[in-house]
């Protein structure tokens, strides 16, 4: 669906010839006509849309089309995605990313080099982790590479090395502005900066390895879910700072907390009261800043507590290189939840202000109250839809 409108896209189940899943249809439900119906090679694993695009995902192939007039606008080849890794932003912009192609698929890059090198100029390649835009197009064929690329304007963007093993979730926030990757270990999360190419943070889902079903952003970018083949869905917190989501709503019940040094992405926990903050803010934004390390969702008995002072430690962590203080950094998550039917679980539905909503393939939603302080979110509903 897109947004709260009624364009729906459908793909068949493949039970009978009239619902091939290689036959996608584009419905409007209000006036209950069928739009248009696309017939593809082989069979539709993915749809994502927006305003502005439409991308229909294959096993090897990426489908660009102009939403407005349906038109095919670009084909990518990939390598073999059975999962249908692959995401598309929410805003105007449309920012698609997706894995990094094999040796024997053509780099996005090698029609376009000079794209890569004209958006260059705004890379730090110090990145502490994250590899920006490289001029050798062998880079886009490393496992655990993600390109972006402008569905826009139909131009790659930039390729940046996530992980050392195989990608099992990538997922961008709502404007664009970062995105979130997993690999099949499943041990650690990481948010990218999708301009600068850096790594802005690093969380620690636990210690052994799980299968991530998926990465979901809240709409301000200050929090992201992380469901798996295990009983816990973890929530971690986003350190709220507008260079970084881009998002400067501040209305979201979790958009404060603590700034910390920008790259290190020492997001604050349920028990981890780390207090070092980031003072090499401008002065355009210290009022901004000033509100969002003042939580909103404060009970009115309730006392604000003094910021705690650095300590020894704290100083001491600070002036670490970032290649240490990185493998010291990766922090926990800020809230979780469990489930009953652990291995049912296949996304998080979406965030509803102080709500996080859990489907699962038993068709059962789970709406959960997330703490404002973290810790065990709180069941307040469950839905169940039969087939």
């Amino acid at each position: 669906m897109l947004f709260s409108t009624s364009l729906v896209a459908i793909v068949g189940v493949g039970n009978k010839p009239t619902t091939s899943p290689r036959r996608l249809r584009i419905l409007n439900t209000k006036k209950k006509t069928n739009i248009c119906e696309l017939t593809f090679p082989t069979a539709v694993l993915s749809i994502k849309l927006n305003r502005k695009r439409l991308v229909v995902v294959l096993v090897d192939q990426i489908y660009i089309y102009d939403i407005s007039c349906m038109k095919l606008l670009h084909t990518i080849e990939t390598s073999p995605n059975e999962n249908a890794l692959c995401d598309l932003s929410s805003s105007d912009d449309s920012i698609l990313i997706y894995p990094a192609p094999g040796p024997n698929v053509a780099s996005p890059f090698s029609v376009n080099d000079h794209t890569l090198n004209n958006n260059n100029n705004s890379n730090n390649s110090n990145n502490n982790g994250g590899n920006s835009k490289r001029s050798s197009t062998d880079s886009t064929h490393e496992v655990g590479t993600v390109v972006l690329f402008d569905a826009l304007n139909i131009a790659p963007l930039n390729i940046i090395k996530a992980h050392k093993t195989q990608l099992a979730s990538i997922s961008l926030n709502n404007n664009g502005t970062l995105f979130a990757t997993a690999s099949n270990k499943g041990t650690i999360i990481r948010i990218f900066n999708t301009i600068s190419g850096n790594k802005v943070h690093e969380f620690r889902r636990g210690s052994y390895s799980a299968l991530i079903h998926k990465l979901t952003f809240n709409l301000s970018s200050t929090l992201i879910a992380a469901t798996s083949d295990t009983e816990t869905v973890h929530i971690f917190k986003l350190q709220s700072d507008n260079d970084l989501s881009g998002s400067g709503s501040g209305n979201d019940l979790f958009s404060s907390g603590e700034l910390i040094d920008e790259g290190v992405g020492n997001s604050t926990g349920t028990n981890n009261d780390d207090g070092n903050n980031n003072n090499n803010q401008s002065d355009d934004n210290l009022d901004e800043l000033e509100e969002r390390i003042i939580p909103k969702a404060i009970n009115s008995n309730s006392k604000i507590e003094p910021k705690r002072q650095p300590s020894i430690a704290d100083r001491i962590y600070q002036n670490l290189p970032k290649n240490i203080s990185s493998i010291l950094e990766p922090q926990r998550d800020f809230a979780y939840l469990r489930t009953p039917n652990p291995h049912k679980i296949k996304s998080v539905v979406g965030f509803n202000g102080k709500n996080v909503l859990v489907g699962s393939t038993d068709g059962s939603l789970y709406v959960h109250t997330i703490p404002p302080r973290g810790g065990e979110c709180v069941l307040v509903k469950q839905y169940t839809f039969d087939s």
